[in-house]
Protein backbone atom coordinates (compact mmCIF):
# COMPACT_ATOMS: atom_id res chain seq x y z
CA UNK A 1 0.00 0.00 0.00
CA UNK A 2 1.45 3.37 -0.90
CA UNK A 3 2.04 5.63 2.10
CA UNK A 4 0.45 8.48 0.14
CA UNK A 5 -2.93 6.75 0.62
CA UNK A 6 -2.72 7.50 4.33
CA UNK A 7 -2.69 11.26 3.69
CA UNK A 8 -6.21 11.07 2.27
CA UNK A 9 -7.56 8.43 4.64
CA UNK A 10 -9.98 10.77 6.43
CA UNK A 11 -11.65 11.99 3.22
CA UNK A 12 -11.68 8.88 1.03
CA UNK A 13 -15.09 7.49 0.07
CA UNK A 14 -13.92 4.79 -2.41
CA UNK A 15 -10.66 2.84 -2.38
CA UNK A 16 -9.31 0.00 -4.48
CA UNK A 17 -6.06 -1.78 -3.69
CA UNK A 18 -4.64 -4.16 -6.30
CA UNK A 19 -1.65 -6.51 -6.06
CA UNK A 20 -0.59 -5.35 -2.61
CA UNK A 21 0.79 -7.08 0.41
CA UNK A 22 -0.39 -5.60 3.68
CA UNK A 23 2.04 -6.07 6.54
CA UNK A 24 0.35 -6.37 9.93
CA UNK A 25 1.67 -2.99 11.07
CA UNK A 26 0.29 -1.12 8.04
CA UNK A 27 -3.19 -2.60 8.23
CA UNK A 28 -3.53 -1.65 11.90
CA UNK A 29 -2.48 1.95 11.25
CA UNK A 30 -5.02 2.63 8.51
CA UNK A 31 -8.17 4.54 9.45
CA UNK A 32 -10.84 5.26 6.82
CA UNK A 33 -13.73 6.88 8.76
CA UNK A 34 -15.71 7.92 5.66
CA UNK A 35 -14.89 5.04 3.32
CA UNK A 36 -18.06 3.57 1.80
CA UNK A 37 -16.70 1.26 -0.92
CA UNK A 38 -13.59 -0.89 -0.49
CA UNK A 39 -12.12 -3.23 -3.10
CA UNK A 40 -9.21 -5.52 -2.33
CA UNK A 41 -8.02 -7.36 -5.43
CA UNK A 42 -5.17 -9.87 -5.54
CA UNK A 43 -3.85 -8.81 -2.15
CA UNK A 44 -2.11 -10.82 0.54
CA UNK A 45 -3.25 -9.99 4.05
CA UNK A 46 -3.45 -11.87 7.33
CA UNK A 47 -6.79 -12.61 8.95
CA UNK A 48 -6.06 -10.23 11.84
CA UNK A 49 -5.01 -7.43 9.48
CA UNK A 50 -8.03 -7.91 7.22
CA UNK A 51 -10.42 -7.58 10.15
CA UNK A 52 -8.49 -4.58 11.51
CA UNK A 53 -8.57 -2.82 8.14
CA UNK A 54 -12.26 -3.41 7.49
CA UNK A 55 -13.15 -2.52 11.09
CA UNK A 56 -11.47 0.86 10.57
CA UNK A 57 -14.17 1.70 8.00
CA UNK A 58 -17.35 2.43 10.05
CA UNK A 59 -19.21 3.92 7.05
CA UNK A 60 -18.49 0.93 4.77
CA UNK A 61 -21.50 -0.25 2.76
CA UNK A 62 -19.78 -2.25 -0.03
CA UNK A 63 -16.84 -4.65 0.28
CA UNK A 64 -15.31 -6.56 -2.61
CA UNK A 65 -12.57 -9.17 -2.08
CA UNK A 66 -11.21 -10.60 -5.32
CA UNK A 67 -8.56 -13.32 -5.60
CA UNK A 68 -6.99 -12.39 -2.27
CA UNK A 69 -5.29 -14.72 0.17
CA UNK A 70 -3.69 -15.05 3.57
CA UNK A 71 -6.81 -15.55 5.70
CA UNK A 72 -8.90 -18.63 6.51
CA UNK A 73 -11.83 -16.96 8.26
CA UNK A 74 -13.80 -13.81 7.60
CA UNK A 75 -16.37 -12.44 10.01
CA UNK A 76 -18.92 -9.83 8.95
CA UNK A 77 -20.03 -7.66 11.86
CA UNK A 78 -20.79 -4.27 10.33
CA UNK A 79 -23.87 -2.14 10.89
CA UNK A 80 -23.93 -0.27 7.55
CA UNK A 81 -22.61 -2.93 5.18
CA UNK A 82 -25.12 -3.67 2.38
CA UNK A 83 -23.11 -5.69 -0.12
CA UNK A 84 -20.25 -8.19 0.05
CA UNK A 85 -18.71 -9.80 -3.04
CA UNK A 86 -15.99 -12.43 -2.57
CA UNK A 87 -14.18 -14.27 -5.38
CA UNK A 88 -11.24 -16.59 -4.89
CA UNK A 89 -8.72 -18.30 -7.15
CA UNK A 90 -7.77 -21.94 -7.33
CA UNK A 91 -4.11 -22.00 -6.31
CA UNK A 92 -3.24 -24.88 -3.99
CA UNK A 93 -0.33 -22.94 -2.50
CA UNK A 94 -2.24 -20.00 -1.01
CA UNK A 95 -4.18 -19.88 2.23
CA UNK A 96 -7.84 -19.94 1.29
CA UNK A 97 -11.13 -19.07 2.97
CA UNK A 98 -12.55 -21.92 5.07
CA UNK A 99 -15.12 -20.09 7.17
CA UNK A 100 -17.46 -17.19 6.43
CA UNK A 101 -19.62 -15.90 9.31
CA UNK A 102 -22.18 -13.11 9.32
CA UNK A 103 -22.53 -12.19 12.98
CA UNK A 104 -24.44 -8.91 12.87
CA UNK A 105 -25.21 -7.16 9.61
CA UNK A 106 -28.60 -5.45 9.88
CA UNK A 107 -28.29 -3.73 6.48
CA UNK A 108 -26.69 -6.59 4.51
CA UNK A 109 -28.77 -7.32 1.40
CA UNK A 110 -26.32 -9.20 -0.81
CA UNK A 111 -23.63 -11.73 0.08
CA UNK A 112 -22.02 -13.34 -2.93
CA UNK A 113 -19.28 -15.88 -2.44
CA UNK A 114 -17.50 -17.94 -5.05
CA UNK A 115 -14.41 -20.07 -4.85
CA UNK A 116 -13.34 -23.34 -6.43
CA UNK A 117 -13.40 -25.15 -3.07
CA UNK A 118 -17.07 -24.73 -2.11
CA UNK A 119 -17.15 -28.25 -0.70
CA UNK A 120 -14.75 -27.23 2.08
CA UNK A 121 -16.34 -23.99 3.24
CA UNK A 122 -18.46 -23.41 6.31
CA UNK A 123 -20.96 -20.53 6.03
CA UNK A 124 -22.89 -19.23 9.02
CA UNK A 125 -25.50 -16.47 8.87
CA UNK A 126 -26.40 -15.51 12.44
CA UNK A 127 -28.07 -12.13 11.91
CA UNK A 128 -28.75 -10.50 8.54
CA UNK A 129 -32.47 -9.64 8.53
CA UNK A 130 -32.41 -7.80 5.17
CA UNK A 131 -30.40 -10.46 3.29
CA UNK A 132 -32.02 -11.00 -0.11
CA UNK A 133 -29.23 -12.71 -2.06
CA UNK A 134 -26.97 -15.42 -0.67
CA UNK A 135 -24.80 -15.96 -3.71
CA UNK A 136 -23.82 -19.32 -5.08
CA UNK A 137 -24.64 -22.28 -2.88
CA UNK A 138 -23.70 -25.68 -4.28
CA UNK A 139 -24.78 -29.14 -3.21
CA UNK A 140 -21.21 -29.88 -2.15
CA UNK A 141 -21.02 -27.16 0.49
CA UNK A 142 -19.61 -28.52 3.75
CA UNK A 143 -21.97 -26.77 6.18
CA UNK A 144 -24.45 -23.91 5.96
CA UNK A 145 -26.14 -22.37 9.00
CA UNK A 146 -29.01 -19.94 8.56
CA UNK A 147 -29.94 -18.67 12.03
CA UNK A 148 -30.92 -21.90 13.82
CA UNK A 149 -31.24 -24.10 10.72
CA UNK A 150 -28.19 -26.20 9.83
CA UNK A 151 -27.57 -27.86 6.45
CA UNK A 152 -24.74 -30.38 6.10
CA UNK A 153 -24.52 -30.65 2.36
CA UNK A 154 -27.61 -29.80 0.34
CA UNK A 155 -28.17 -33.20 -1.26
CA UNK A 156 -31.55 -33.85 0.37
CA UNK A 157 -32.94 -30.35 0.19
CA UNK A 158 -35.21 -29.32 -2.69
CA UNK A 159 -34.37 -26.04 -4.41
CA UNK A 160 -37.77 -24.62 -3.42
CA UNK A 161 -36.96 -25.25 0.24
Amino acid sequence: MPLSALHFSSTLRVAKFVRCQFPNTAAHQVQFPNLQHLELEMITISEVSLHAMVSSCPALNCLMLSYSSGFRRFMINFLKLKRVEMYFGCSDTEIRLDELTVVNAPCLERLHHREPYEDNIYISIISAPKLKILGRITENIFRLELCTTVFKGLHDVRVAT
